[in-house]
């Protein structure tokens, strides 16, 4: 069910394991009104979890967007394609599809991104810090792939039992 917000509407988010968090997503070519709607509830139901990114197929649309905001920097991802990943930083990462999880992730630093934006003009974006970590996180999603993916067992901290994590790797 979706509930009206300001700027889009406030939808459901799909939790692990669904199978539609494990599927990469379809290319949305030309965006269209469809594309943007798509964002504006991405938006809402992002900032009504305040989540700093969120992807398409977390909201059940198996379509190549997402959305990105850390603060004032706000990053649209249709269609991305990473041309560059440099350096490390590691930290907790937590994520709307697996709530009340965290687990130590290691992520590029630096990233560049190719993308298109509404009117599907081609656009190179680059980040770093958090907002990088971010992209990283919500393109992986588009790809069908989650941070827990791969983890050691242990690797996913119960935030309900351990409100604040340990300062590095559980492991």
């Amino acid at each position: 069910m979706a509930v009206a917000g300001p700027a889009g509407h406030v939808r459901a988010i799909v939790i692990d394991p669904a199978a539609g968090l494990h599927r990469p997503t379809d290319a949305v070519g030309d965006p269209d009104s469809a594309t943007a709607d798509l964002i504006a509830d991405l938006r809402a139901t992002m900032a009504a979890h305040a989540g700093m990114g969120l992807a398409a197929p977390q909201i059940g649309v198996p379509l190549c967007v997402a959305v990105v905001k850390v603060g004032a920097v706000e990053i649209l991802l249709i269609d991305p394609a990473m041309e560059r990943q440099r350096g490390q930083q590691a930290g907790w990462e937590g994520c709307l599809s697996l709530p009340d999880r965290v687990a130590w992730v290691a992520r590029p630093a630096e990233v560049v991104v190719r993308t298109l934006d509404l009117q599907g003009q081609s656009r190179r974006v680059r980040v770093t810090g958090l907002p990088a970590r971010a992209v990283v996180h919500e393109v992986d999603h588009l790809h069908g792939r989650l941070y827990a993916d791969g983890l050691p067992p242990g690797g996913l901290i119960d935030t309900r039992l351990h409100p604040t994590p340990p300062p590095g790797p559980a492991h």
